[in-house]
């Protein structure tokens, strides 16, 4: 930043704070370094002088003095990174580090010193964000620009403390005042600043005590650049405490001990008291705390909340301070919600007892009362049990008394001398007659106390009581049993003077009837059922609950589904599984017990090849909900309809023309028959259709119509429209019933004739099957003769050929290579030395 490169270049410095980096080609410019023996240089750092030096591998040298390990070299290409202390600046220079240069070999003998011109850059002013002070109360206290500094520890590193001001953030509380170099003192402002000479003079707020936040000031310098931190400062104000009073004024001579909320609330209902009703009733006097709240100590006639928590009363007052857990303290814009209990009603009628809290101590104690209008309450019923131990078609006597004993019902304002009533609100609305003696519906009657017979409940209702002393008695509808629904009721109270109430909800009187079982029937006479239909030919098949009712349905007297039980599955019938809701279980042939029910299926996959009308499937039995069985089964029979099954293959698979095959280029060429195939792969039909064999493929050879070799050549084509072999005449061109095969010429061994797949009239196998048959015969053994230039046809004998010398037959010359050059020779390279 100072001194010139020899270059002519200016070199650079930094500022205040701010990293240099330094690359190789400046610490070259600085050293003028070179190497006789034009050797790469290096440059090795032996000494750090100040601040920090970050290497290109990451590793910083911290430490003054002489840098010493292996990562201190800096090669072409590289950068070191040099940092100033911290807020050090020098216009001259800083002392930085001392590097030489070396060669991999040896360090030079001279020493580069550099120094680093670091410009001044101004920093902000630093201190604390906290201070406190302690004072007595209603006392001012001064506080010098000195102390203040002092204690928030303030600093600058470009400054002296005493050229720094403080400036006036925020005033908290109490009063504040600045004494600007001594003068009188003024009160002070949000931004006003305050020099050295300057003093702060903080009085605290009129008889308030304990911690209070007084003001916030930052600090700033010449140039106004200011700290990051604002500081609070704290006074702990010391002296006693003076109870709050509820009363009027603030000089009170006597407390409010007893008032009364306005408007009045109702029985039973929530009312909420909040800070400021409290306020207009109990004022807070207080001559010297800020604090004003109500603490609950008593509570009467209900429940008090505060939000969603529950208060509790602060029952050691003046004793104990309140305890926020409690719930039982309100401040100002909060609320309480008073919650009467059912039987709290009246006038000024006792709700509260509070004090006032101003944070250390109580005031006396005042009583808040409330007027609460009555209000009658509406009954309750919320169930009814069911009456048990019945008979099906049995009269059931009951009395209010025995409704009532399973009644949950409640009513505050119900006395033994008046009780509550039931009042009906519903019974089967298709009662009104009895036809031939058989009841339609169900049937409940009334005996009044003091009446001399039942009279019978019809609709419409019309305000149909059950009183206390009266007798009742229901009978049920003809044949019904279980869980049987009789009428419904509400819970009634005749209040006398007052409004009567009637329940909101009305409520079933249910009775639990045991029937008195019969047996399930079919309802088809043996043979008449319907035959499950639709089934196929070795695919599985789903029978299901619904089916089975449809073919062969049931009948019970009694409601319910009835069960399809499984009693018997013939055995060699194929695989029989249960579906469910449980899961899939598979069932075993014999003697059963196996239930199906509404939404169960059977899942049976018949025997292969098994089809025709009326199969037997399985034997089932009903069953009704108590466990009563048909007196006989019924076998479930089912249609199968018949489905072509595609011809399958035997074993073995034979050569054509067995082991004998036919000879070497036989004259006339090889005769094959339907029967000669058949004979070489066997194949039958389930439903003895009779089989073809498709040509699918042509082997080796030539494969001609007929059985001559002058016949026409059959050739590949689609599938579908290759001939067949038949067992019979055929017609010559699709389908044949000879056909005839030449051999390659002078081939020997076993050949792949051709590929056939068997098939009937409407389907064919899966899969196809070669045919293939022995060519027998003495193979001719190949000959390498001498044919060379000179020497004139095939003469057999060993052949010496040199490559590139020697003339093949034909007359060409043959190549040779060159040294280490690889030489290709093909199939015909060879045929032609050969020969």
């Amino acid at each position: 930043g100072t001194t010139t490169y020899a270059s002519g270049a200016a070199s650079t410095g930094t500022s205040q704070n701010v990293a240099l980096r330094l690359s190789y080609a400046d610490l070259q410019a600085i050293s003028n370094a070179y190497d006789t023996d034009l050797t790469t240089i290096y440059f090795k750092l032996t000494q750090l002088d100040g601040g920090t030096i970050t290497m290109p591998s990451g590793t910083l040298h911290a430490a003054v003095g002489s840098i010493t390990g292996s990562d201190r070299i800096v090669g072409p290409g590289e950068s070191i990174v040099w940092t100033p202390a911290t807020n050090a600046s020098s216009a001259t220079g800083l002392p930085a580090f001392k590097f030489v240069a070396y060669d991999n070999a040896e360090d030079s003998v001279h020493t580069a010193t550099v120094s680093v011109k670091v410009e001044a850059v101004n920093q902000a002013p630093t201190m604390n964000s906290a201070v406190s002070y302690s004072t007595a109360r209603n006392v001012a206290y001064t506080i010098s620009h000195t102390s203040l500094a002092s204690l928030l520890s303030l600093s600058d590193s470009d400054n002296a403390t005493s050229s720094l001001k403080f400036r006036l953030e925020d005033k908290v509380s109490g009063t504040l005042q600045v004494k600007v170099n001594g003068g009188a003192a003024q009160t002070a402002n949000v931004g006003d600043l305050l020099a050295s000479t300057d003093e702060f003079v903080w009085t605290p707020n009129l008889n308030v005590t304990g911690s209070q936040v007084a003001f916030k000031v930052s600090a700033q310098d010449v140039a106004g650049l200011r700290t990051a931190a604002i500081a609070t400062v704290t006074f702990s104000v010391s002296g006693s405490n003076i109870p709050p009073k509820m009363a009027l004024n603030a000089t009170p001579t006597v407390d409010i001990s007893d008032v009364e909320l306005s408007p009045a609330g109702s029985q039973g209902q929530s009312y909420r008291i909040s800070f400021t009703s409290l306020a207009s009733l109990l004022p807070i006097q207080d001559a010297d705390s800020d604090g004003r709240y109500y603490v609950v100590t008593s509570i009467s006639g209900g429940t008090l909340r505060r939000g969603a928590a529950t208060v509790s009363a602060q029952l050691n007052a003046p004793a104990t301070a309140p305890d926020a857990a409690q719930n039982h303290l309100l401040a100002t814009g909060e609320e309480f919600l008073f919650i009467p209990d059912p039987a709290t009603f009246g006038s000024n009628v006792e709700i509260l007892r509070v004090r006032a809290w101003d944070g250390q101590n109580y005031s006396s104690e005042a009583v808040v009362r409330l007027d609460l209008e009555r209000v009658y309450s509406t009954p309750v019923l919320t169930s009814i049990s069911d009456f048990s131990g019945l008979i099906q078609d049995q009269v059931y006597p009951f009395t209010y008394d025995t409704l009532r004993s399973n009644a949950v019902m409640s009513n505050v304002d119900e006395t033994g001398a008046n009780k509550m009533w039931f009042k009906v609100t519903a019974v089967e609305p298709s009662y009104n007659q009895q036809l031939t003696g058989s009841l339609v519906g169900s049937l409940l009657e009334i005996k009044p106390s003091g009446a001399a017979s039942f009279t019978a409940v019809t609709t419409p209702l019309s305000n149909v009581f059950i009183k206390p002393g009266d007798q009742l008695r229901w009978t049920p509808n003809k044949g019904a049993y279980g869980k049987l629904y009789g009428f419904k009721v509400a819970a009634y109270q005749d209040n006398g003077t007052g409004p009567a109430k009637q329940s909101v909800t009305d409520v079933a009187v249910n009775f639990s009837t045991v029937k008195v079982n019969s047996a399930p029937k079919f309802v088809n006479a043996d043979g008449n059922d319907t035959t499950i239909s639709s089934a196929v030919e070795d695919t599985p098949y789903v029978l299901n609950y619904n089916q089975l009712a449809a073919n062969y349905p049931g009948t019970d007297l009694e409601t319910g589904a009835l069960t399809y039980q499984i009693v018997n599955i013939p055995s060699a019938n194929g695989v029989y599984r249960k579906v469910s809701a449980a899961g899939t279980s598979t069932l075993t042939s014999g003697v059963n017990a196996v239930d199906l029910n509404p939404g169960d299926s059977i899942l049976w996959t018949p025997p292969l090849n098994i089809s025709g009308v009326a199969q037997n499937l399985f034997e089932v039995m009903l069953k009704d909900a108590d466990g009563a069985f048909t007196s006989s089964s019924r076998m479930v029979k089912i249609n199968i309809t018949a489905v072509n099954d595609a011809p399958s293959y035997g074993t073995p698979v034979l050569k054509l023309l067995g082991d004998a095959g036919t000879s070497k280029n036989i004259s006339g060429g090889q005769t094959i028959t339907y029967a000669n195939v058949l004979a070489a792969i066997p194949v039958s039909d389930i439903e003895n259709d009779t089989v073809d064999f498709r040509i699918e493929s042509i082997g080796s050879g030539v494969l001609r119509k007929g059985s001559t070799n002058s016949g026409a050549q059959i050739l590949m084509t689609s599938a579908e429209t290759m001939p067949r072999l038949i067992s019979g005449t055929g017609d010559g061109n699709s389908t044949l019933s000879t056909v005839n095969w030449t051999p390659p010429v002078n081939a020997t061994g076993e050949f792949l004739v051709m590929t056939v797949r068997a098939c009937d009239a409407t389907a064919c196998s899966p899969t196809s099957r070669e045919v293939r048959v022995m060519v027998n015969g003495v193979n001719a053994v190949p000959t390498i003769s001498s044919a060379l230039v000179g020497a004139p046809g095939r003469s057999a004998g060993n052949v010496n050929f040199v490559l590139g010398t020697t003339t093949y037959a034909s007359g060409a010359a043959s190549t040779g290579t060159s040294q280490n050059v690889a030489l290709r020779l093909s199939y015909a390279d060879l045929q032609a030395i050969s020969n």
